[in-house]
């Protein structure tokens, strides 16, 4: 490897350590790529367009050009062959330009490919460190040494008592492992489900799990910890995408619940455990609302942040700025609303 290789090695483990994700956990799910590696990993699908000869065509590979200049790749286990994943993204050290919404493409999916899931590789220690936390013992049958993840998910499979994470992001399920919880990521908050659709993309038949997360399910508790955002629109697309994710979930046989924090915490749980310590994270997580609850909650909570906030026993008056189309205004009974 050269020196320029491991110097991104190096930063790329930093990054995964400043998520608060044990260093060996990185380094059995994480690689550094430059060059035509990283399009080897990327454009494998059958699907794509390509030459005469065979070759990836020359405007995808333009696309993708910029992968060439490195970054890192990460992909876990395959749970429905128990085979390391082809699948996984790929973080690029300089994205290109997203052309519609003319910001930075973060990571990289493979294209043409179904979206999968991050089952990410255990080391012995942290898997330790889960059966610890739920009171089980790990037999010498349960450890598979020829698997990259030592045996980790189909002793998770046997256990359906361990309740299992689901969150956005495989650094987030990187580190909620190694703070002790089973986790797995999805790669953004609507991938945990298909909707089967037409050419046309119209909708033509109901939405099913994702089968690596319907093989995890069953008589199980989830909890869904995606991402806590102030703006409005964020949270209103969340809040859809956990209804959604959790009823099919609810239909699967799970028993689900919310994971719920104040966004100035962190905005990911990766975010909230580094900044918050693993003891803050504890206790949001004992106080998961079951499902039913949360979408209650959700329906009658204000949700946009207050442009003002007031303690006082009356309501002064206001100065509404006259370009202001809508106000709302939220106390409680005679502090002088109609004023």
């Amino acid at each position: 490897m050269d020196r320029e290789l491991v110097g991104k090695a190096r930063r790329h483990l930093l990054e995964w350590e400043q998520s608060g994700v044990d260093e060996q956990l990185t380094r059995l799910n994480v690689i550094p790529l430059n060059g035509r590696l990283a399009l080897d990993y990327l454009l494998y699908a059958e699907a794509l367009p390509r030459r005469n000869d065979g070759r990836i065509s020359d405007q995808l590979l333009k696309r993708y050009e910029h992968a060439e200049q490195g970054g890192w790749w990460c992909s876990g286990m395959d749970l429905l062959t128990g085979e390391p994943d082809t699948w996984g993204c790929f973080k690029p050290d300089r994205p290109r330009l997203d052309a519609d919404k003319r910001k930075p493409i973060k990571y990289e999916h493979p294209p043409k490919v179904p979206t999968g899931l991050f089952a990410l590789r255990v080391p012995p220690h942290i898997w330790q460190r889960i059966a610890d936390r739920h009171n089980l013992g790990i037999q010498e049958s349960d450890i598979d040494r020829t698997r990259p993840d030592f045996g980790f998910w189909p002793w998770l499979l046997a256990h359906p008592e361990i309740p299992l994470c689901i969150t956005e992001g495989a650094k987030k399920a990187g580190a909620l492992l190694t703070a002790g919880f089973a986790a797995v990521a999805l790669p953004g908050i609507n991938s945990g489900y298909r909707t089967p659709k037409d050419e046309e993309g119209n909708r033509t038949g109901r939405s099913r799990l994702l089968p690596q997360l319907k093989k995890l399910a069953g008589d199980r508790e989830i909890l869904i910890a995606f991402d806590s955002d102030a703006k409005p629109a964020t949270v209103k697309a969340v809040e859809a995408a956990i209804r959604k994710l959790g009823y099919l979930l609810q239909q699967a046989g799970c028993r689900v619940k919310v994971l719920g924090w104040p966004p100035e915490d962190g905005k990911g749980v990766d975010d909230l455990i580094a900044r918050q310590g693993q003891p803050h994270f504890e206790r949001i997580y004992h106080q998961a609302l079951p499902l039913d609850i949360w979408k209650a909650q959700s329906w009658t909570k204000l949700s946009y942040s207050p442009n003002v906030a007031l303690n006082c026993r009356y309501l002064p008056d206001l100065a509404i700025p006259e370009t202001a189309r809508l106000v709302g205004i939220k106390s409680p009974k005679g502090t002088g609303k109609p004023a």
